[in-house]
């Protein structure tokens, strides 16, 4: 794919860039090969600065960082970034043709409950026969095919590899966990989501945002960064939700166990919950409040998405 193509709309090139053809995209020097751009991005253990040499002789025809290499001068064209990791998102985006946009993404974020969710969006998506993915810290799945997770959200690159790869296929649906970390770090970047729901904030990560209210910040501008025609699904008792109600442009749909959710009948036993939800019963073998409130995130946010309550229930 041609630079120009990549970069359409958001980044200046170099004019000796502007007609570079790149067969690929690599963010690992390792992983570079003959033709392929090289991304060069500062992470919390190394940082892919000091690797551009490598990957120009691996065969990049071009290199994107946030600081020139002071010690030779380059024989490929540099772009320079103001930041890496958010020029990668929108590139590994252009190069895969912008999967989101073929494909309903929900992110979720939140310090407790999101792979639950995410495990319950999934089923919901899955019981209405949709072909689906789901990326979190158990395990990658694209349809019935299971892939390894390293983090709790892939980068860039494999996001956006896998995205394309689901709408190839045919499917409609993902669902992804978002940390704060990636929040922060522009790992998302790229992206559109469709919905986001968040789950509830609690004194975790400190020792990465050091405190309470950067912590906060991170999630709010997940969804902050959702557009106008995107769902913000909020749970009605964190008092957080309504910093992120204020902030966000997206229609807000709010989950809870309160009477105006349209749940009644709540009964948790050993055996599970069970409630009716806008007057359909459903059952689940989980128990517990917090589980409770994980199954109206994933509710709330299918009948948001557009998704028939019988198969929901």
């Amino acid at each position: 794919m041609r630079l120009t193509d990549l970069a359409k709309g958001w980044l200046d090139l170099p004019q000796p860039a502007g007609g570079l053809e790149a067969t690929g995209i690599a963010c690992d020097s390792r992983a570079v090969r003959p033709g392929d751009l090289f991304v060069a991005v500062s992470g919390d253990k190394s940082d892919g600065h000091r690797f551009i040499a490598d990957a120009l002789r691996a065969g990049a025809v071009a290199v994107v960082g946030e600081r020139k290499p002071e010690a030779a001068p380059l024989r490929v064209p540099f772009i320079q970034v103001p930041d890496s990791r958010m020029a990668l998102g929108r590139l590994s985006a252009a190069f895969f043709r912008h999967p989101s946009r073929d494909v309903s993404v929900t992110g979720i974020t939140g310090t407790k409950g999101k792979t639950t969710t995410a495990w319950l969006l999934a089923s919901i998506f899955e019981a209405a026969g949709r072909k689906a993915a789901l990326f979190g810290t158990i395990l990658n799945r694209i349809g019935d095919e299971i892939l390894p997770a390293q983090n709790t959200t892939p980068g860039a690159l494999e996001l956006e590899s896998h995205l394309r790869r689901l709408a190839d296929l045919g499917g409609t649906h993902a669902v992804m966990e978002v940390s704060s970390h990636v929040i922060v770090q522009n790992r998302i970047a790229g992206i559109e989501f469709r919905c986001g729901i968040f789950t509830n904030i609690a004194p975790e990560h400190l020792d990465y945002h050091g405190t309470m209210e950067n912590y906060l910040d991170a999630k709010v501008t997940f969804f902050e960064k959702l557009g106008v025609e995107a769902i913000a699904v909020l749970p009605r008792k964190e008092p957080s939700s309504t910093v992120i109600a204020r902030r966000t442009t997206a229609r807000v749909v709010w989950y809870g166990p309160e009477p105006e959710g349209g749940v009644r009948d709540i009964e948790n036993t050993d055996a599970g919950l069970s409630f009716r939800w806008r007057g359909r019963p459903i059952r689940c073998r989980m128990w517990g409040e917090h589980n409770l409130q994980n199954i109206l995130a994933a509710v709330e946010a299918a009948a948001a998405l557009g998704f028939d309550g019988d198969a929901i229930a």
